[in-house]
């Protein structure tokens, strides 16, 4: 490849990465970035989930943190977990639509 290529490559990618998270920002629309498994009467390991929702789960049940990315900042979400997907989730949504 001679050095236009690479030039128009380069340009490729950061022209899609603009162009998604253009579409998010507009969109509000979410894509998951992490994900947390968080055990019942067990401590958060991560520091980023720390600062949102405390050292400890002192729920009855274990959690699963979620942290997405919208376009312009991080939003965290909750669930419930369930390794059989009855009562609670067993992964976090990889998309979250506008307002959900």
């Amino acid at each position: 490849m001679n050095i236009k290529g690479y030039f128009f490559l380069i340009f490729t990618l950061v022209s899609v990465g603009i162009l998604f998270e253009l579409f998010l920002f507009l969109s509000g629309s979410k894509i998951l970035t992490e994900e947390l498994v968080v055990e019942r009467d067990g401590a958060i390991t991560s520091q980023d989930f720390i600062e949102v929702f405390g050292e400890y789960n002192d729920a009855e049940f274990s959690k699963l943190a979620c942290k997405y990315f919208n376009g312009r900042k991080f939003v965290y979400r909750e669930y419930k977990f369930s390794l059989t997907n009855e009562g609670g989730k067993d992964a976090c949504p990889a998309f979250l639509r506008p307002r959900q």
